[in-house]
């Protein structure tokens, strides 16, 4: 069985910051045959009245440089937070928050969309009020054809509802 090394860097990341992050499973996802998390890690001001700021990657599977650049600042900042005293009074008035692989079960299988075949960059409960271009701006025909947003009135994806949880 393939194992997601992405999710054994992060593992190792999180490990690394010393108890600095404050990490979050916002849900899990099946895809052959393992379950993978969906996850948060926050660092900073838990205030929500703070400024906070989001590194979102993986959202496209086949897309994978997202996830290996938040997942390298996430490393940076691990490394910095045990002798940055500048980095650590920042972190007292801001928060910030990363979720390196919103799209674990498309990573995993080398598919732009998660295991349901819906691609979570279009995947929304509203349509847009402007014209979008045909299939472009997402379809509901089949999750066969390429933007699949997912059927009608049928709620997000897991993965989406995570990100939306957390922004």
């Amino acid at each position: 069985m393939p194992r997601l090394q992405l999710l054994d860097d992060l593992a190792r990341c999180i490990d690394s910051g010393g108890g600095h992050f404050e990490t979050r499973t916002l849900c899990e996802v099946s895809c052959q045959g393992q379950f993978l998390p969906v996850q948060a890690i926050m660092v900073g001001n838990p205030d929500l009245r703070v400024p906070a700021v989001g590194f979102f990657g993986g959202v496209h599977g086949l897309e994978r440089i997202g996830a290996g650049v938040v997942l390298a600042f996430l490393q940076n900042l691990a490394g910095r937070l045990r002798w940055d005293t500048t980095l650590n009074a920042l972190l007292e008035s801001v928060r910030i928050v990363f979720m390196p692989m919103v799209n674990p079960g498309g990573i995993l299988a080398g598919t732009r969309a998660n295991p349901n075949g819906v691609d979570l960059m279009r995947n929304a409960p509203v349509d847009s009020r402007e014209r979008v271009p045909w299939l472009i701006g997402g379809q509901r025909l089949s999750p066969r054809l390429p933007w699949f947003r997912g059927g009608l009135d049928q709620p997000m994806e897991a993965e989406s509802r995570a990100v939306w949880e957390v922004v």
